[in-house]
């Protein structure tokens, strides 16, 4: 994770240097987890950890309520899917943060940890998941739930502007990988958005505006192929017609087992019963 979301441009490290969350787990919270996977009375394989699933999806759904703009009640469908779907990302996470933290009760030498050695093995990992990568998934929620109202309103109001244009970064040392976008037009309804829009790559800076401008590009052409990275994994399925803040190709869901899956499905299924979705 720390590869796919780094990037060390000066503005990146303001953004997640400078934010009015508190990120971290409290103490009562940490010392509940890792007692509870260190004293083996949860199956990390098989089940999902709500404490940790909590923290994730709270901020998620925190992201979506702050940057979702549009009358609440009008889309409020489309809201609870983008909610639906954190909870699917927060529990792949879980489930692989959780079982990271099992690895730990063992140590190099294949001896068991104390408690006291693997809480402070675990420090490092709890760290990352729960307050590093979670404030670059947070920023990220922020953005796609922007895209995604931004876009919902460039569908209602396309019988006036019926294009959309690519806008340059804001970053005073902007990454090349949207460069090629910058000042295209197209149309509102061409399928290209779908995959490609201003956050498809984490940290992306980039904007878009409505305009009556003429189309300067449809599709794929003409785009140069051998520009990289203009997508990244979990960010490449436009939020607005996804209705899904992370798309299934992020590591946290692609990379994950059999065991995995059916782990988060049974988790889920149980939260719509009782009522929490």
């Amino acid at each position: 994770m720390e590869k796919l979301y780094s990037c060390r441009c000066s503005s990146c490290r303001e953004l997640n240097n400078k934010t009015d969350q508190d990120f971290n787990l409290t103490d009562e919270e940490l010392n509940y987890i890792l007692h509870l996977i260190f004293d083996r009375d949860f199956d990390t394989l098989n089940d999902i950890e709500r404490t940790l699933f909590n923290h994730t999806r709270t901020f998620l759904d925190q992201a979506v309520d702050k940057a979702f703009q549009l009358t609440v009640e009008e889309n409020k469908e489309f809201i609870e899917q983008l909610k639906y779907n954190n909870a699917v990302f927060a529990a792949f996470k879980t489930h692989r943060q959780q079982n990271d933290l099992a690895a730990l009760l063992i140590d190099e030498e294949g001896r068991p940890r104390s408690f006291d050695a693997f809480r402070k093995a675990a420090e490092p990992v709890i760290g990352a998941y729960n307050n590093t990568w979670l404030q670059t998934e947070y920023n990220a929620a922020v953005k796609s739930a922007r895209t995604a109202e931004i876009f919902l309103r460039y569908q209602k109001d396309k019988d006036i502007y019926p294009n959309v244009k690519w806008l340059p970064s804001v970053s005073p040392d902007p990454r090349i990988s949207h460069m090629v976008y910058y000042n295209q037009v197209r149309s509102v309804d061409d399928p290209w958005w779908k995959n490609h829009y201003p956050g498809c790559v984490w940290n992306c800076k980039c904007d878009t505006r409505a305009t009556k401008e003429a189309i300067t590009h449809v599709g794929d052409s003409p785009v140069a192929e051998s520009v990289p990275d203009t997508v990244s994994p979990g960010l490449d399925r436009n939020p607005a017609f996804s209705k899904a803040i992370f798309s299934d190709t992020h590591p946290y869901i692609a990379e994950a087992d059999k065991t995995a899956k059916k782990a988060v499905k049974r988790f889920l299924e149980k939260e719509t019963e009782n009522g929490t979705e």
